[in-house]
């Protein structure tokens, strides 16, 4: 914390940049995390996409399909200059991140919440509300953006 004597104000001294490789956080608008997952392969970037099997019956046909437990979310292993290259242009890749200090900082994952997340069995197609305590509440990083249509039910 900063106190200036001249106007009186006190201000939390800004945490500094990650530096090194870390994982962000980001969204892939409409649906285009397989698009932005394809995207970071090319450029040579760690990613990852949680993925879970669906049973969908179309006319009295059962289709397993492999699809995304969370639409738009996708994790970039990388340094931030790598993922400010990589972003540049391409308008459907955005940083998910929280407030702070009236500032939106991207999230940055720990690792070891990452492996844990990565290793987690626990994916299944109904994502359970935030109010039970569902798996994916468990990481703090993903409470930093509740979403809006997951409301607890009372």
């Amino acid at each position: 914390v900063i106190s200036d004597e001249k106007n009186h104000k006190v201000r939390r001294i800004p945490e500094p940049e990650p530096e090194g490789v870390v994982w962000f956080a980001l969204s892939a608008t409409y649906c285009r995390e397989l698009k932005a997952q394809a995207l970071l392969d090319g450029e040579g970037v760690e990613n990852y996409v949680p993925m879970h099997y669906v049973v969908k019956d179309s006319h009295g046909h059962k289709k397993k399909s492999l699809e995304p437990v969370i639409h738009n979310l996708i994790f970039a292993h990388c340094t931030r200059e790598t993922i400010r290259r990589v972003k540049e242009g391409v308008a459907y890749l955005q940083f998910k991140t929280m407030r702070e200090d009236g500032k939106n900082v991207p999230i940055v994952v720990p690792d070891s919440q990452m492996r844990d997340f990565k290793g987690w069995k626990g994916l299944s197609s109904s994502l359970p509300d935030r109010a039970d305590g569902g798996w994916w509440w468990r990481f703090p990083w993903w409470r930093a953006w509740p979403p809006r249509l997951w409301a607890p039910t009372l």
